[in-house]
């Protein structure tokens, strides 16, 4: 069954609805719904929900466990993802690329999806696909027999020299989530397998030319994803006052951390506060977008406090994760 389906969340006809109605095509940016959210009544698991703010995006992140929204922080974080869409549906039936009717798409052949029906069949396991009666109209008592669909984890959207692609991510906790079927699942029903969804998942991007990645948080360095944890949230407050970044800050700090770099946060945010005339919560948000943004750059393979000296770069993570999130392996 789908993901949501694996943690006991009840697949009613309502819910099938909803999430089809939820993911029409050509919705991006603060536009996007993904098809579950991460609120107590649909996330299976609400204790494992997180939800996000993504100054990028300009709207929140459903994540469902602690790891998909820590590899979600990351693919914001990376400057070549300028979408992302979690919790995507993956439709049954013959559909457009999903970076179709993009702007930045315009001129290019995509290949179209051929739908996870297409792909189980070809697979041979068809008769394991899940079904569910959905009433036409409330009056009515008429009812349509549609595929329950699966959903995926994050489907990322970047752009390299080539243009735009898109990569998918299948995310778990641990790498035996690829192989053993939670406990609560339907694995003694006709569901698939852990290893026959991977697969079903791997194809039906496959078919669209997508890259499909089997990703958990382990393949990174704790402390770098704690990193930007902790400048993630930093931030987060601006979704309720999304002040756009003050360039003038930025070039503030990198003279500043230029000329002492061994300077913590605390001090380099005191040193702006004393020079220029915004209120300090503002400048503390400012430098860490600055840190965020790249434009200051420090190392995120070590530890950081507010008031512990910063140290340069010594090693770039996007270049040394540079593997996850090209367009081919």
């Amino acid at each position: 069954m789908s993901k949501a389906m694996k943690k006991s969340v009840r697949m009613t006809g309502d819910r099938t609805k909803l999430i089809y109605s939820r993911q029409p095509l050509g919705l991006w940016q603060d536009s996007y719904v993904p098809s579950i959210l991460a609120t107590k009544g649909e996330a299976p698991n609400i204790s494992g929900a997180r939800r996000i703010f993504s100054l990028k995006l300009g709207r929140t992140l459903h994540c469902l466990s602690p790891a998909e929204a820590s590899l979600a922080r990351l693919a914001d974080y990376h400057p070549a993802v300028f979408e992302v869409h979690e919790q995507k549906m993956l439709s049954p039936f013959p559909a457009p690329h999903p970076l179709d009717g993009h702007p930045r798409s315009k001129g290019l052949f995509l290949p179209p999806i051929k739908g996870t029906l297409d792909v189980l069949e070809r697979e041979g396991i068809a008769q394991k696909q899940g079904r569910i009666q959905i009433r036409q109209t409330k009056d009515a008592d008429q009812y349509t027999d549609v595929a329950i669909p699966y959903i995926g984890d994050l489907l990322l959207f970047l752009e390299d020299q080539e243009g735009p692609y898109c990569l998918n991510w299948n995310i778990k906790s641990t790498a035996e989530g690829f192989e053993v079927a939670p406990r609560d699942s339907l694995r003694k029903t006709r569901g698939l397998t852990p290893s026959e969804r991977a697969q079903l998942e791997r194809q039906y991007y496959l078919d669209a030319g997508i890259r499909t990645l089997d990703l958990t948080p382990d393949k990174f360095s704790s402390q770098f994803l704690d990193n930007l944890t902790w400048i993630f949230s930093q931030l987060e407050s601006l979704e309720e006052n999304p002040a756009p970044f003050n360039h003038t800050l930025f070039k503030f700090f990198q003279s500043a951390f230029a000329t002492k770099p061994s300077s913590s946060p605390n001090e380099l945010i005191a040193l702006a506060a004393s020079q220029h005339s915004y209120p300090e919560p503002y400048i503390k948000r400012q430098f860490w977008g600055c840190i965020w943004t790249r434009q200051l750059s420090v190392e995120l393979f070590e530890p950081i406090f507010n008031d512990a000296p910063l140290q340069p770069q010594a090693k770039d993570p996007l270049a040394f994760y540079d593997f996850y999130f090209r367009r081919q392996s």
